[in-house]
């Protein structure tokens, strides 16, 4: 596995010339020389001097082709700027330089650079959505890597845990952005994605406080260059973690920031999906005529058909449930439940369904929705959203106290007390 990372140059060139279908005498007829010099030079018992490999790389073909020490590391560096073309978003520079980088496709063997290249690769596959290509290509790199520089090592985990993460297999994308974060490459020096990347895990692992320590590192460590959409969504991230924790007062804050830097680019997604998780985290402070202000106001940012804007539709009825305006919030609940049947999501339909059998909870068939409908679907559901249960479970805890069912309560308690204990252990 080794000597196939680290060729002598003879063995490159006898790897490139039988694929390239040529004999020793092909190479011995262009040098001018005997059969057998070009074969002792193949098995490392003649040297090759700078002319001689250029007649051989010209006579293969393969002219642009890194073999010599100080080419491969004139390569190198070329693959990193390529590298850090694609981290700033820079599509169309980063194909131009694919397109000049693409010759070390024509060397038969696998080295480092090879590694690098296909490595770098898997970033523009994965945004263009073809994951089986990415994960070949890894695949066919993983025997390797053992016998790799750190870089190619930390590299390669990033990649593998960019892959799992895009196929929502956020336990095995957790454990590469782990082994990526132990190994200290000599390029790659900024973890600020490997930040982000473990706390998008445990985010989505419904681990928020998991979540705030990685999320607030990657914070720390980010750099100005940064793709505005990662650190957009990463402070989303980040507040929606401290709301589900009771920091209501970091959440707003993070919020506040978010939403000026959004308005600063006049970035309309933004600037309605943050107006919406203000609304959000006023719904749980019970500030309910803010939350219906805020609701509103991020309405005039969103597509209809955004799923942002059915979050603002259950948010101002939630606003308009806190407020007693039982007439408003029915006509809201039941404009966002058509949306939610249109877009065939069975988990709005639930919301919407939800915030209607919350405005009848004398009626035992809401509270059984409540308890055997909702609470469950929402348990089951990835990430934050699984917490949407703790309100439902608060509701009806507030509820049963009234009527003074203690049995009914003791339930929903011992329901929430695994929820709370899920945030700080995980539910492995």
């Amino acid at each position: 596995m080794k000597e196939r990372l680290h060729l002598a140059m003879g063995e490159k060139i006898k790897l490139i010339r039988e694929a390239k279908g040529m004999s020793q005498e092909n190479i011995a007829t262009a040098l001018n020389c005997s059969d057998a010099l070009v074969s002792r030079m193949e098995r490392g018992m003649s040297d090759i001097d700078d002319e001689k490999l250029t007649v051989i790389k010209k006579h293969l073909g393969i002219e642009d082709a890194p073999l010599l020490e100080q080419e491969t590391n004139i390569f190198r560096s070329r693959l990193w700027v390529w590298y850090d073309l694609l981290r700033a978003g820079r599509k169309s520079d980063a194909k131009d330089m694919q397109k000049q980088l693409s010759v070390i496709l024509s060397l038969p063997y696998v080295s480092e650079i090879s590694m690098l290249y296909d490595l770098i690769s898997t970033i523009p596959l994965l945004e263009e959505g073809d994951i089986s290509q990415a994960e070949e290509k890894l695949d066919n790199i993983a025997q390797f890597v053992g016998d790799a520089s750190d870089d190619v090592v930390h590299l390669f985990h990033r990649r593998k845990a960019r892959v799992y993460y895009v196929r929502h297999e956020y336990r095995k994308s957790l454990g590469h952005y782990m082994h990526a974060l132990d190994v200290k490459g000599d390029t790659i020096k900024d973890n600020a994605s490997v930040y982000h990347g473990i706390g998008y895990c445990y985010y989505h692992m419904a681990r928020p406080f998991d979540a705030i320590r990685y999320l607030e590192l990657a914070k720390m460590h980010d750099s100005k260059e940064y793709l505005i959409n990662v650190r957009t969504v990463s402070s989303i991230q980040l507040a929606t973690c401290y709301r589900v924790v009771g920091k209501y007062k970091e959440a707003r804050a993070l919020h506040e920031s978010t939403l000026a830097h959004a308005q600063s680019i006049s970035h309309d997604t933004f600037v309605g999906a943050t107006l919406n998780n203000l609304s959000r985290l006023c719904v749980s402070t019970g500030d309910f005529k803010e939350a219906l202000d805020y609701s509103e106001k991020s309405m005039k940012y969103l597509e209809c058909n955004n799923i942002y804007f059915m979050h603002a539709l259950s948010n101002k009825a939630n606003a308009l449930l806190g407020l007693k305006e039982y007439a408003q919030c029915k006509e809201v609940a039941e404009q966002g439940r058509a949306m939610a049947i249109a877009e065939d999501s069975e988990t709005w339909i639930i919301s919407f369904e939800t915030i209607w059998h919350s405005m009848n909870l004398s009626d035992n068939a809401s509270t059984d929705y409540l308890e055997n409908v909702a609470i469950p679907h929402f348990i089951n559901r990835s990430g934050m959203d699984r917490y949407e249960a703790l309100d439902i479970c608060n509701t009806l805890e507030a509820h049963y106290k009234r009527r003074k069912l203690n049995k009914k309560v003791l339930a929903i308690t011992a329901t929430s007390r695994d929820l709370y204990k899920e945030m700080i252990m995980g539910n492995e």
